[in-house]
């Protein structure tokens, strides 16, 4: 891929061997993070705004140790996956947070954590979600019915191009 051209990306979280949060894809052949700032396979073909965002949510993470990486030996830990998206015409990333849990209750911690990320000044969020996959497949996301979570969105209908921010609180969409 041409340097910076990948718009959406799918980057995995798990816990690394001290308990603290890994960003990044999988080393080839296994289900070991490598961190994204470690790797130039990870950032170097993303737009500059998911590995902006990849770095917000990496750095929220370690700044604040209440929300847990998932585990997959041990199946226990929060947030899994980040799915990232680019909209080009505003210049904002749509973050997907992928959570082992099975409601937004199950972890208040998750829905405090969006609430942080989409306070920072960069990237612009177009919109921040929750899917709730507390599955222990390899599929990164759940198609259930109530998975997915809206919890904040510059144009509350989602559709984009709205006038303003509006904080969704825990909407169900």
């Amino acid at each position: 891929a041409t340097p910076g051209s990948r718009t959406s990306s799918r980057i995995a979280v798990r816990a690394g061997p001290d308990g603290a949060a890994m960003v990044g894809m999988f080393k080839a052949g296994t289900h070991e993070v490598v961190p994204c700032e470690a790797d130039e396979r990870c950032y170097l073909p993303h737009h500059p705004l998911i590995n902006a965002a990849v770095a917000a949510v990496a750095g929220e993470l370690r700044a604040s140790a209440e929300l847990s990486a998932y585990d997959e030996s041990s199946l226990r830990g929060t947030l899994r996956y980040l799915q990232l998206s680019v909209e080009r015409s505003s210049d904002t990333v749509q973050l997907t947070l992928v959570a082992n849990a099975p409601s937004l209750a199950a972890d208040p911690a998750l829905a405090q954590f969006a609430l942080r990320l989409w306070r920072l000044r960069a990237p612009r969020w177009h919109s921040i979600w929750v899917n709730l996959n507390p599955t222990s497949v390899n599929n990164i996301l759940s198609y259930e019915p109530d998975a997915w979570q809206l919890l904040h969105a510059r144009d509350p209908r989602g559709l984009g191009g709205g006038a303003g921010v509006a904080e969704i609180g825990r909407a169900h969409v």
